[in-house]
């Protein structure tokens, strides 16, 4: 799997598919690029909210077609979050883990050749750096059938941007 890295939002870098961060327990828990794309893209997030069994388990995801006007054929909402504290801060690198593999797969599976995503910080229950190395770890045993995908990873603040820039460079990631 590639990976690009770049300073801005997920809605400035052309990709096919978003991996959206939620909290599958009820409908409006979304974490903050869930947040930003309802309030840029009202009626397709409604729709692929909408669409999503709920409760969805903590781990797993849900793959929404967000119809005309949004600026991705396909949203993964990845169920990571734990807005009632139910799974603790302990398992948040398994339920990434396990999410975005499924994501990844199922992106392979289905022809994506590009997907979105920031840094799966959680409200920063992770730091920028480990939240990086988890996803390097995701990336790296996800499977054979997603080297043709390319990760978009965006990072919004400048100075963190520029730490895990130099870091991928430095273990080869880029």
């Amino acid at each position: 799997m590639k990976l690009s890295i770049h300073n801005g939002s997920i809605f400035e870098k052309a990709a096919e598919s978003a991996i959206l961060n939620v909290d599958g327990a009820a409908p409006g828990m979304g974490g903050r690029l869930a947040r930003e794309f309802a309030r840029l893209f009202p009626i397709q997030y409604a729709a692929i909210e909408a669409s999503m069994p709920y409760p969805l388990m903590p781990g797993k995801h849900h793959k929404g077609i967000p119809g005309e006007g949004a600026p991705f054929r396909i949203i993964y909402l990845a169920s990571v979050l734990d807005h009632l504290h139910q799974a603790g801060n302990a398992s948040y690198p398994q339920l990434i883990k396990s999410a975005y593999t499924g994501i990844f797969r199922d992106a392979a599976l289905s022809g994506i050749s590009s997907i979105a995503a920031g840094l799966p910080v959680a409200g920063l229950r992770s730091d920028p750096l480990n939240a990086f190395m988890l996803l390097a770890d995701v990336l790296e045993n996800a499977g054979a059938n997603t080297r043709k995908l390319t990760l978009n990873l965006s990072i919004l603040e400048p100075e963190v941007h520029e730490m895990i820039k130099r870091f991928a460079r430095s273990t080869g990631w880029i």
